[in-house]
């Protein structure tokens, strides 16, 4: 009876629960997606002359800076500021223009309006008042003009008389009178002297731009005399005596060695890769790990008889340090040794005594 109320129950509460609280689909959202963190790096190199190079790299920040053998530095940085925003800075250095830089982050200066182009004043326009007595000037000059043609007197030019010859004796008259010659008409225009010519007035010569300089003349080169040397007069004497002078101590120069350059660099990251070395001198030596866990390198070096000696090796977890170098020890070759006659002798007993034996037990028979 117990058990049949339980179960009415139980029944009756997921019958309540089904209606109080409707079933809603449950949301799914995916997976979020692994960040892998940045790879931290650093690396750095630098030799005898003053050149080095060096950098590293994270996840919020980078730089890497180099100078050269003239002096110049260049380099540049990245970092995300508190804004989320990633700014930028590179930079040159050198001895003749100073430091200069060029970064995202600079401030800049307010851009100016622009302005507004000059515009030329307009021409000044006649007043009214202006263009008539313009108009009344010009009628005066104009009627003042024509008043002077006209009144001026014309010149008569006056013609000198021409002396008067002898009349020859008349002839006489005949009933017939000769009609007279009609005269010419006489020209009422007036006789108009030409004007003078104006006299030509010669142009002055034109002034000298310069001076010239006077000529000096070159001195005379002086005489070259050749002569011969005069001869040193000979003497005879007697022979000196031959002493050995000691022989002179040359200092011959020292010879001029250049040093090698001595150079190094080194990098690595936070997952166990690295790569260093040097060289320079004697000796030089590179290593580098990848992150696989296998190291190779090699290195380099002057012996004591002045030979060069190299070694390359490599090593990982599976085969362990394998090494090839110049000077590991080889096995000597043997050397096959002759054998002496009493052992030839010997031997030559010693397999005749066996062929013998074997030829016998051969030879008897089997026993049953």
């Amino acid at each position: 009876m117990q058990s049949t109320m339980l179960v009415a129950s139980l029944v009756a509460l997921s019958a309540f629960s089904a209606y109080a609280y409707p079933s809603v689909p449950l949301a799914v959202y995916p997976a979020p997606v692994p960040v892998l963190p940045a790879v931290k790096s650093q690396f750095h190199a630098q030799d005898e002359l003053g050149q080095y190079t060096y950098g590293y790299t994270d996840g919020l920040s980078a730089k890497t800076e180099t100078k050269t053998f003239d002096g110049v530095t260049r380099g540049g940085y990245s970092y995300l500021d508190s804004n989320g925003i990633v700014q930028n800075v590179n930079y040159v250095s050198d001895p003749a223009n100073g430091f200069r830089v060029a970064a995202s982050n600079l401030p800049l200066a307010p851009v100016p309006p622009p302005a507004a182009l000059p515009v030329a004043p307009e021409p000044v326009k006649d007043t009214p008042e202006v263009i008539a007595a313009k108009e009344a000037h010009l009628a005066a000059a104009r009627e003042a003009q024509s008043v002077a043609s006209t009144d001026s007197p014309a010149e008569e030019s006056e013609t000198p008389e021409t002396p008067e010859t002898p009349e020859a004796p008349e002839a006489p008259v005949t009933p017939e009178a000769v009609p007279a010659a009609p005269e010419a008409p006489k020209s009422e225009e007036p006789i108009v002297a030409a004007p003078a010519p104006a006299a030509i007035i010669p142009a002055a010569a034109p002034a000298p731009i310069f001076a010239p300089a006077p000529i000096i003349p070159a001195p005379a080169p002086a005489p070259v005399v050749y002569s011969a040397p005069v001869p040193a007069p000979v003497v005879y004497s007697a022979p000196a005596p031959i002493v050995a002078a000691p022989a002179p101590i040359v200092h011959a120069p020292a010879p001029i060695v250049h040093a090698p350059i001595v150079s190094q660099f080194h990098s690595q990251d936070e997952l166990g890769q690295y790569s260093y070395g040097y060289a320079g001198g004697p000796s030089a030596k590179s290593e580098i790990k990848t992150f696989d866990g296998v190291t190779r390198g090699g290195y380099s070096y002057v012996d004591a008889n002045g030979i060069v000696q190299s070694a390359s090796y490599v090593s990982d977890p599976v085969n362990g340090f394998r090494v090839a170098a110049t000077n590991i020890p080889q096995p000597a070759v043997p050397v096959a040794i002759p054998d002496s006659p009493e052992v030839a002798a010997a031997k030559a007993k010693h397999f005749q005594l066996s062929a013998e034996a074997a030829a016998a037990a051969a030879a008897a028979p089997a026993n049953e």
